[in-house]
Order: C-alpha cells, then sequence, then structure tokens
C-alpha cells in the first residue's frame, strides 16, 4: 500500500518512469510532435537539460489530494487545448505522457516528484519484488 509513502512526503507527487527509455528519445519525440506547437517547441529546446533524464510514465501518478489537483489543472489545460497538432489532424492517439512530462517538467519544480525505488519497479519487466510498492508489468 503505497498510502504510507505518500504520508512520508507531504507536498510530492509520485509519478512512474521508465528506466530503459531516456527522456529525449525517438519515442517521447513522437509524442511530443503528436501535441506540436508550443510544447513541441518546448521539448525540443529541453530535451537534453532536464532533471531526471527517465522517460515519466503517466501510468502511476498520485499522492495526497491537495497535491494532485496542484496539477490537474495545468495538465487539463495541456489535454484539451485546441491548438493541439493531434486535435487538427483528427486522430485518435494517445498524448497524455507528453502532456504529463511536459507539465512536471516545465511547470513545476522537478524536487517535487518522486519515482523509482522505492515507488516501482523496472517498467517493462517482469519482477516480483517486495521492497516496492507497486510493480510494473
Amino acid at each position: 500500500n503505497p498510502c504510507a509513502l505518500v504520508q512520508q512526503h507531504p507536498g510530492k507527487l509520485f509519478v512512474g518512469s521508465e528506466s530503459k527509455k531516456n527522456f529525449g528519445s525517438c519515442l517521447m519525440t513522437r509524442y511530443f510532435q503528436r501535441l506540436g506547437g508550443k510544447y513541441l517547441a518546448w521539448f525540443q529546446a529541453n530535451r537534453s537539460n532536464v532533471p531526471h533524464s527517465k522517460m515519466l510514465n503517466a501510468g502511476i501518478f498520485g499522492g495526497r489530494r491537495a497535491d494532485v489537483l496542484r496539477i490537474a489543472g495545468p495538465l487539463e489545460d495541456v489535454l484539451l487545448d485546441p491548438d493541439l497538432a493531434i486535435k487538427k489532424q483528427a486522430e485518435l492517439t494517445w498524448f497524455d505522457m507528453a502532456a504529463t512530462n511536459y507539465v512536471l517538467r516545465a511547470k513545476f519544480p522537478f524536487s517535487d516528484v518522486i519515482t523509482g525505488y522505492p515507488l516501482h519497479s523496472i517498467y517493462g519487466s517482469v519482477e516480483s519484488r517486495k521492497d516496492v510498492y507497486l510493480s510494473h508489468k
């Protein structure tokens, strides 16, 4: 139960990350291309100088209610932005990963984010671990 970890770190956001994929990877580039505009420009300007170079994974996301609500507005602003490139293409696809990485890196101090051990196991590996709160699939 990750509630104990959340209680120990008030003011923090708990987010998954992928240890094998860096923030500046080709995959993240494609994700940001789906957003386009100011988001893609921000990514291109910051892809190699962000704190914590691992790609954040929106599949694990939480914290105290007040802390999660702090990010809800900025995240909603990105997801509902009518100028997103993907919306102009009328294509149904995911863009939550880019939106999450953008908001947590551009709008908040990264010191507010807890990711990796002991929150979760290594993404993309099948591990049976007792020393983490959540196991990635």
